[in-house]
């Protein structure tokens, strides 16, 4: 007889009462006859035009039913708003519920003086129910998400201000008197506003405030209140019009990711080497981008550096500072050469320095004894040294595009390979592959390669092969002396 644990009864009890209590009705999903009379928990229902019979799922007044629901989303995502997924008037009985989410407002919801979590998609007409109600009711709430389409300049709220319970708030094209409203509340430890075009954002009362995302909202520089918020821990400035991040970034002592990706930078003031506590710093798509300052070298937390689709000449020597780091990425770059000892970077996991201009590949890299993926693709390389048998861990690389005639044999060492591209090199001779019992994408094409690599015909894995000057009869005999073979084209 099997013998099962009290704990894993206990687990499958647990499963079986989650997913009697949890339901979700996708936009091809209908109504199930006895919804009212589950004891459900947690709701979601979308509508909307689907790839399928795309029933129309109305809620009604047997909601209050419902007794026990603690979240509930009810949301339309068809192209046009339609009255008939308005939330039933019976939704005010659900005196449990603690979050909700819906763009089919109705006066009730303003009844559920106990929600916690609050997110509302809002039309023309919702707009104006939820600025004559206001929120002063909801002092339980902790979270509050609006959204706004073609939102006058004159629209305000009322009572967001001095909820006493609210740390989350997200806005989506809010103007600046709801704008207003919500930097008034002084409790606030995590605020999202975005797509706000022309619109100024005056923090100086968030002094608790620990994460900030203004993405979308075309600044041309970052607010001079930002600077102040000094718990700040996580600052988003993503796909803005920014071209200067000032000397005042030093101030942000407590800051662990900086995410400045898709703006106009040309200037990263030397002062980001104040930022003692950064983990993470992105820097992406600034094709102004020439330079990083050498005080990067301060930041010994440093875990992910990323400036891909910039115009940096080189990767700051005094990176190697940064012990700590686990992610190098700098492709689309214009990096000729690479003056960092690897050595010094023993955390290193990955690093993609693909599309530079690369002549020469560092021997350190050898040392990376934890590097996993390597992408040197794109570049101008000839060669490449012997040695790479040391890199043990390496599942990932990619060397295509480049300019080799030669690849080293230690290559048929790397048993941890999962993919491996070398397409479009100048190879005569390709290392043996019968070791690489992992390989699952092995790419050689459009070389000057005669035959296959020895070994492979040992492997069932997806093979790309772009042949040039590659002679008909190896490629008939391998197809035919191993009919299994999964893909040759």
């Amino acid at each position: 007889m099997i013998k099962t644990s009290v704990s894993t009864y206990l687990l499958i009890l647990f499963t079986l009462v989650s997913q009697a209590q949890n339901l979700t009705l996708d936009i091809c999903d209908s109504i199930p006859s006895d919804l009212y009379k589950k004891g459900i928990v947690s709701l979601s229902v979308s509508n909307g035009q689907g790839y399928c019979n795309s029933y129309d799922k109305v809620l009604d007044k047997r909601i209050s039913k419902l007794k026990d629901l603690r979240v509930l989303i009810y949301t339309d995502q068809g192209y046009f708003s339609r009255a008939k997924y308005k939330l039933p008037k019976q939704i005010c009985k659900l005196k449990n519920l603690e979050s909700l989410t819906t763009n089919g407002v109705v006066t009730e919801i303003f009844d559920l003086d106990g929600l916690k979590r609050l997110d509302l998609n809002l039309a023309t007409d919702s707009a104006g129910i939820v600025q004559q109600k206001g929120f002063s009711m909801f002092q339980e709430l902790e979270e509050l998400t609006l959204s706004f389409s073609n939102l006058s300049s004159s629209y305000q709220l009322h009572g967001i201000d001095s909820l006493p319970k609210l740390r989350r708030v997200t806005l989506y094209g809010a103007n600046q008197l709801v704008i207003n409203e919500v930097l008034r509340n002084p409790n606030l430890t995590h605020l999202t506003i975005q797509r706000t075009k022309g619109k100024k954002f005056n923090l100086s009362r968030l002094t608790q405030l620990t994460s900030l995302s203004l993405s979308y909202n075309e600044l041309v520089s970052i607010p001079k209140t930002v600077f102040g918020l000094t718990n700040l821990d996580m600052l988003g400035l993503v796909y803005n019009n920014i071209s200067v991040v000032p000397n005042d970034i030093g101030k942000l002592k407590n800051l662990k990711l900086l995410s400045l990706f898709h703006n106009t930078i040309h200037t990263l003031s030397n002062s980001i080497g104040e930022c003692r506590s950064l983990e993470t710093l992105w820097l992406d798509y600034n094709r102004s981008l020439r330079y990083v300052p050498q005080e990067i070298g301060e930041l010994e937390r440093l875990r992910e550096f990323r400036a891909n689709h910039c115009s940096l000449e080189d990767l700051p020597p005094r990176l190697v500072r940064c012990s700590n780091l686990e992610v190098i990425e700098a492709t689309h770059n214009q990096i000729k050469h690479i003056y960092i000892d690897f050595e010094k970077l023993s955390n290193l996991l990955s690093v993609e320095l693909k599309n530079n201009r690369l002549v020469g590949f560092p021997a350190s890299f050898y040392s990376l004894s934890k590097l996993t993926k390597l992408d040197l693709s794109d570049n101008r390389l000839k060669s490449i040294p012997s040695g790479i048998e040391e890199m043990t861990e390496l599942t990932s690389l990619a060397i295509n595009n480049n300019e080799l005639t030669i690849l080293p044999k230690g290559i048929s060492l790397l048993k941890n390979l999962t993919y491996l591209s070398a397409y479009a090199n100048e190879l005569t001779t390709f290392p043996s592959v019968g070791s690489l019992v992992g390989l699952q994408s092995l790419y050689v094409g459009s070389n000057e390669l005669t035959s296959f690599p020895d070994g492979v015909e040992m492997m069932s894995i997806w093979f790309h092969l772009k042949y040039k000057l590659m002679i008909l009869r190896s490629f008939l005999h391998l197809y035919i002396g191993y009919p299994n073979w999964n893909k040759c084209g």
